[in-house]
């Protein structure tokens, strides 16, 4: 009900359908890998506190800021998702520029070198254009506003000396307006843009679960294994990955509580048993998404 609501009033604004409403067919290459890779992503790193909700999205000397130097120093590959301008809120503009905080992307800078990518996760991540999915920035938008968005994120980064990449979309849906060119017009070689059932996977299996893809001049990376899982399924899943030659690819959100697939206490602790699990048992390549590009 809730569904067709939303579906109603988006229709009777001429607002665009999300992909979540609207099936929508994308062809794509699924590219193989040569041996099986382990990546792990995030979202949201920050060097704001938020204080309503009482979260750490990775300041300065923070519970994850420590936790991040620690997962470094175990080999793994780590592509995190920025946000340039984060109205964690919602919608109080300008809250946080990331080019005020010379002191935290001066060290995410610093990190690229080892095995850690910063990539485009949106402008701002909220919009209030709607009253549904305030959290989904790109869900209701036109093709062009998305192209201006786009622009303005790509070109926060390079004023501060990072030129990324990749793109995640915030809240996972896209309009169905977006086109996926425009990606790759704007000098992006990938998407992180799918989960198992969410983003370009929301209304059909259109991205393989296991293997980049490839629609036209651009690279979709998958995510497959989630923090929210118990430990045997997880295991379970990233041995048939493994078995298959697939890239193993675990996201979560790098907040330290109330979010999903968080980095809270137990997460965490989750997270570098599954490190040494595939180290011990698997010891395969760990890669960043950037560097995955090289061997498709």
């Amino acid at each position: 009900m809730k569904k067709l609501l939303k579906k109603i009033y988006l229709k009777s604004t001429n607002k665009s359908l999300p992909y979540s409403l609207n099936s929508v067919k994308i062809d794509c290459q699924v590219l193989s890998l040569d041996e099986p890779t382990a990546t792990i992503s995030f979202d949201d790193q920050s060097p704001v506190y938020d204080v309503d909700r009482n979260i750490d999205y990775g300041i300065i000397n923070g519970v994850l800021d420590n936790y991040l130097d620690e997962l470094l120093n175990k080999n793994v590959a780590i592509t995190s998702f920025v946000i340039p301008k984060f109205n964690i809120n919602g919608f109080e503009d300008n809250q946080f520029m990331l080019k005020k905080h010379k002191l935290w992307y001066s060290k995410l800078n610093k990190l690229q070198s080892n095995k850690f990518e910063v990539a485009i996760h949106g402008l701002a991540h909220y919009q209030n254009k709607t009253p549904f999915q305030n959290h989904c920035e790109f869900a209701f938008i036109s093709n062009n506003d998305f192209e201006i968005k786009l622009k303005k994120s790509i070109e926060l980064f390079q004023e501060i000396g990072f030129n990324p990449k990749g793109f995640r979309q915030p809240g996972w849906d896209f309009s169905t307006d977006i086109s996926l060119d425009t990606f790759s017009k704007s000098g992006l070689d990938y998407i992180a843009g799918s989960s198992l059932d969410a983003g370009l996977n929301s209304t059909n299996l259109n991205m393989d679960k296991i293997f980049p893809c490839k629609i036209n001049n651009l690279i979709n990376m998958p995510q497959n294994i989630e923090l929210k899982w118990d430990f045997d399924k997880m295991t379970n899943e990233i041995d048939r990955i493994v078995s298959l030659n697939g890239l193993v690819s675990i996201k979560a959100h790098f907040a330290d509580n109330k979010v999903v697939n968080s980095l809270d206490k137990d997460n965490r602790i989750k997270l570098f048993e599954i490190v040494d699990y595939i180290n011990d048992k698997h010891n395969i390549q760990w890669k960043t998404f950037k560097d995955i590009l090289k061997i498709v």
